[in-house]
């Protein structure tokens, strides 16, 4: 419910919003679902079973219930549950920064933490450095354009999505095919709930947050607070340089 409350009290009649869930063999929980769907109408009930296994599916329903129901919006956000999303930092740097570089990349674009998947047998190369593997971005969330998931869905009838990973083969390899380009920003999407800095406007630059951690890499189970938390980021100087590095800066794979 915080998690709604969240979305519903920063929102405008811009955006849509859903959750999406799987189907789950516990029935007191599939009518909880279909109680609250009935009664906030945006819940999306899919019947793929919901695991980590199935996401890669979860996520072609997704991206085809949006092209479905919502084809003229410029950009999707997927998060997960356990991500914090700042909405009104979120619309600021859409304005004041990723437009930009939409535009640049003929809509085909990618907002993310991206990381690097190597693999000797692969046959995907990273440019930039000749290895073997390639890029793709981390599932906290990511800001990826309408443009780009209708090529990917179109490109799907081309790969086996059974036994893939979701994030490894919708932002990495089909990302690769369709000509997609992914901009690294862990600034904008980090991995703890870190200052990263801020803009010469004073808006810090951090939209997600994956994990809900705090300092002391410790989950976080308390939404509300953490959000509050989250909401007020200052843009005081961190004296945590090895934090800061962690959440901000540092790219893994």
């Amino acid at each position: 419910m915080a998690f709604r409350k969240e979305w519903i009290k920063n929102a405008n009649s811009s955006v849509i919003y859903r959750f999406f869930v799987g189907f789950t063999s516990n029935e007191s929980i599939r009518q909880s679902n279909f109680e609250e769907s009935k009664t906030y109408n945006d819940i999306v009930v899919s019947s793929i079973f919901d695991s980590h296994i199935t996401l890669v599916f979860k996520t072609y329903s997704i991206f085809t219930w949006q092209q479905n129901f919502c084809p003229s919006v410029k950009y999707i956000l997927q998060s997960l549950d356990n991500t914090l999303i700042s909405v009104p930092r979120l619309f600021y740097w859409i304005e004041n920064k990723f437009d930009k570089e939409y535009e640049a990349a003929d809509g085909k674009i990618i907002f993310c933490r991206t990381m690097e998947y190597l693999d000797i047998n692969a046959k995907y190369r990273i440019k930039s450095n000749n290895r073997k593997g390639f890029e793709y971005c981390e599932n906290g969330a990511y800001l990826i354009s309408s443009k780009a998931t209708k090529l990917m869905l179109t490109q799907t009838k081309n790969e086996n999505l059974k036994n893939t990973v979701e994030d490894l083969m919708f932002t990495g390899l089909l990302a690769e095919e369709i000509g997609a380009k992914k901009i690294n920003f862990p600034k904008h999407f980090t991995k703890s709930i870190t200052n990263c800095g801020c803009d010469k406007n004073n808006i810090p630059l951090i939209i997600a947050s994956k994990g809900i951690w705090n300092d002391n890499s410790t989950f976080m189970s308390d939404y509300s607070s953490v959000t509050e938390k989250f909401k007020n980021m200052s843009c005081s100087v961190n004296g945590n340089n090895l934090e800061f590095f962690k959440a901000c800066v540092a790219r893994t794979g």
